[in-house]
């Protein structure tokens, strides 16, 4: 089983991200990283992510706050939300 962290920047109409073997709030914060290094203007970024303990963990939530990046949670259980 392979994880997909991916990054769309609607501005740039640009799609970019990396497989990896493990989930983790390590390789969450690594993804995170590089779309923040993607906009070094410093403009805020929103990013959408479910709920999985590993994006939700003190060390994302300080860094997130430091890089001007909001972290946007989607809804537990709401996959019905999703029409396809």
């Amino acid at each position: 089983m392979r994880y997909f962290h991916g990054c769309y920047s609607v501005g740039d109409d640009k799609l970019w991200g990396v497989n990896r073997r493990k989930k983790g709030a390590a390789n969450t914060l690594a993804a995170l990283r590089s779309t923040r290094g993607a906009r070094p203007d410093g403009a805020p970024i929103y990013v959408i992510l479910d709920n999985l303990s590993a994006h939700k963990g003190e060390t994302i939530r300080r860094w997130a706050k430091r890089s001007r990046v909001e972290l946007c949670f989607t809804p537990t259980y709401a996959s019905w939300a999703n029409p396809t």
